[in-house]
């Protein structure tokens, strides 16, 4: 849910041809991904295990430490990710990426910050060289049934994503899965746009969540009157981020008074805001498995 710019989500993906034509001309290769989601690759000959997080669509980011011991050295590209009042820099290097199967030129990024604990980095699964990424939840059951969301719209290179945009009333929303953590979340101005849309309003005291790069931010739950359903499933419970992009203070109060300091500026009027979705493990239960598509452009769950 951290807020990077488009640009180095561009250019964080696969260097060369466009996702389009590499998945349409390629065999169908499959991974399946089971326990921490783990992949091991080599970084210009330095062993690296990675974990393939869902929500980082198509980056690629190691620890301090991998940087170092693959002598990843700073390109002309670079950006920002934002977690709330933290600002981490990121830099990139055009590394040779060994993934077993395949070996290739790929854009790396890496900070004086560690991307992730009990790992060396992350990759999103739009970065593998697979045509089809499948998480394995769970056994399969009796009954199951298929949900396929599209892909969303590729970027102006035509570089693969991993995320989907849903209608909830007028507004698109972006919606992004991931399986490192348990509640689904979402930022200040969708908070608000929800809680407008379906009667929500926070309750229960603050608590203090990881987001991206090992940063705590304060989460309270938000309560929706009205269901929140996205791909036939009920997102809940739903965590709203109080205080990052945006001022949580038009949402009621459902027992509890408002601390005044979880309140950011608020944003300028007449702005449009990009509203986002993280849906989490608890979003999942009853599902056996999340398939990215690449090739049909698809992510697949199944579930009962």
């Amino acid at each position: 849910m951290s807020r990077l710019c488009a640009l180095a989500i561009l250019l964080l993906s696969t260097s060369g041809a466009s996702a389009k034509s590499r998945y349409q001309d390629a065999p169908v290769r499959v991974i399946e991904l089971t326990g921490d989601n783990i992949v091991t690759v080599n970084i210009n000959g330095v062993e690296a295990r990675l974990v393939v997080d869902a929500a980082m669509g198509s980056g690629r980011g190691v620890n301090p430490e991998i940087a170092t011991k693959a002598e990843l050295k700073p390109s002309m590209i670079g950006f920002l990710t934002v977690v709330g009042p933290v600002f981490i820099s990121s830099r990139t290097d055009n590394a040779l990426v060994d993934y077993g199967m395949i070996k290739r030129k790929d854009r790396v990024a890496f900070s004086d910050r560690a991307i992730v604990k009990n790992a060396d980095g992350k990759i999103g699964p739009a970065a593998l060289p697979y045509e089809i990424v499948r998480y394995r939840l769970a056994p399969e059951q009796a009954g199951e049934k298929t949900i396929a969301l599209p892909l969303g719209s590729r970027g102006m290179f035509g570089l693969g994503t991993a995320h989907s945009i849903v209608k909830i009333g007028k507004e698109a929303v972006a919606v992004t899965f991931s399986l490192m953590r348990e509640p689904s979340i979402t930022p200040a101005p969708t908070s608000n746009f929800l809680a407008a849309a379906l009667d929500g309003k926070l309750a229960g005291e603050a608590s203090q969540t990881l987001i991206n790069y090992e940063v705590l931010r304060p989460i309270r739950q938000l309560v929706l009157n009205k269901p929140l359903v996205i791909a036939g499933r009920v997102v809940d419970p739903l965590m709203a981020r109080i205080s990052d992009f945006g001022d949580a203070t038009t949402i009621p109060e459902a027992d509890a008074p408002r601390d005044e300091d979880e309140i950011l500026v608020q944003a300028k009027k007449g702005k449009k805001q990009r509203h986002q979705i993280t849906l989490g493990r608890s979003f999942l239960k009853g599902c056996s498995s999340i398939t990215y598509d690449f090739k049909q452009e698809k992510i697949i769950l199944r579930c009962i």
